[in-house]
């Protein structure tokens, strides 16, 4: 049997629910949308987060030159925030 593709499959319904899922504070997660670090479409005030932009992004993480100290965010490796975000454990 299929899984519904439902709004909740495609993208995360709050900005908190990113948050929980990757291990961070609500605060880090809007400053990162609101710097462009993490992929989002923003529609007037609100961000809107595609599951499969958001799952693309971390598993390129650890490709970038930019150093993740210089991000404010350390939260595992990229291999373990996929993990997280897929439903399983890293």
């Amino acid at each position: 049997m299929a899984l519904k593709q439902t709004t909740a499959n495609v993208i995360y319904p709050t900005v908190g629910s990113l948050a929980r899922e990757l291990g961070l504070s609500q605060a880090v997660v809007y400053r990162e949308l609101r710097a462009g670090r993490i992929p989002s479409i923003r529609c007037g005030r609100r961000f809107i987060l595609p599951r499969s932009a958001i799952r693309a992004w971390l598993e390129t993480a650890g490709k970038s030159l930019q150093p993740a100290a210089s991000t404010g965010i350390a939260a595992g490796s990229p291999g373990e925030l996929a993990a997280r975000l897929e439903g399983g454990v890293a």
